[in-house]
């Protein structure tokens, strides 16, 4: 009896991780651990619905100038190693509570509740910026890249989590449009 409870056990608690892991899956990008768009809109759902008065949530999308060069060029084992590199970088820029995900291909984004006292989108936006202009070490070589930034500010609670995306996409594709390594706020 004993055998039996404890091998039922096991797999009761094997399934519960198993879909555990499925869920995560489905929610998470697989090269960087980051969220992936589905995560990123669940996040971005519950983050507008439980939003304080005084506070706004902005979406800033970033997106890696010429990275098929890099890819092209140095293969894609050097671009995978760079996306994850930009992964780990931007989990230090970013603020406690603030959501980081990968898109997709170059493209990431971060959700920013900022309160009346805390930084707006574009000066977030500068350093992201800036941070990721400072050089990327890895396979023995530095590597110099630029981002452009498309912002995108939640002005009422009407907006949904997709139609801020995809003005932060908008803004985002005219900063690349304008010259690259810069950034545009969506009007």
């Amino acid at each position: 009896l004993m055998g039996m409870l404890a091998s039922s056990m096991a797999q009761l608690l094997g399934r519960e991780v198993a879909e555990h892991e499925l869920a995560h899956r489905a929610t998470h990008d697989e090269l960087t651990g980051l969220y992936n768009r589905a995560g990123l809109l669940d996040a971005l759902c519950g983050t507008l619905a439980s939003t304080q008065h005084g506070s706004h949530v902005a979406v800033v999308m970033m997106d890696v100038d010429r990275f098929k060069v890099v890819n092209d060029s140095l293969g894609p084992a050097v671009g995978d190693a760079l996306l994850r590199s930009i992964g780990e970088r931007l989990r230090t820029i970013v603020r406690p509570g603030d959501v980081i995900a990968r898109l997709g291909g170059d493209e990431f984004a971060v959700v920013l509740v900022n309160g009346p006292d805390e930084p707006d989108a574009e000066s977030v936006s500068d350093r992201l910026r800036d941070e990721m202009s400072d050089p990327f070490r890895f396979a023995g070589r530095s590597h110099m890249l630029t981002v452009s930034c498309g912002i995108a500010v939640a002005v009422d609670d009407r907006i949904t989590p997709e139609e801020l995306l995809r003005r932060a996409g908008a803004a985002m594709f005219r900063a690349k449009e304008q010259g690259r390594s810069r950034q545009t706020t969506f009007d």
